[in-house]
This record gives C-alpha cells, structure tokens and sequence, in this order.
C-alpha cells in the first residue's frame, strides 16, 4: 500500500503541478517484488523507496534522444 500511495502522491502532483493530462499518467506499487538492494543491504530500506517515471515518446529518433539529458535522480 505504501509503494502505490508514493506513486499515485507522483501522478497527482504531475498532473496538479506540471499539467500533464490524467489520462496519460499511470500509477503502481510494487512493494518489495521489484527492489534494487536485497533486504540484507543496510541501505535497501532507503534506496529501495523510490518512483520511477516511465516516460515514453513517439517522437523523433533525435529528439527522444535528449530525453535522459532532461531528467533528473534524487534520493529524497
């Protein structure tokens, strides 16, 4: 419950905050079914937190390029 309520708290503020149509926002938890660190890591408890924004494009070759140029990784 608690990895969906943190992407769906994502969706709401892309879609409030950066306008992007609800329609093409999509939200899902996947608890511990898909973590980056083991359990047995001091640090999967905190890095294994996270949103993933997905985002695909039907532009240009070239313009979807400069895609990753554009992102940004926090660990807040």
């Amino acid at each position: 419950e608690l990895s969906s309520a943190r992407a769906s708290a994502v969706v709401r503020m892309l879609h409030t905050d950066a306008a992007i149509p609800d329609t093409r926002l999509q939200a899902a938890g996947f608890a511990d079914t898909k973590p980056l660190y083991p359990a047995t890591d001091p640090r999967a408890e905190t890095l294994n937190r996270r949103v993933e924004v997905i985002v695909l494009s039907n532009l240009p070759a070239d313009i979807r390029a400069l895609l990753p140029s554009a992102s940004t990784n926090t660990t807040n």
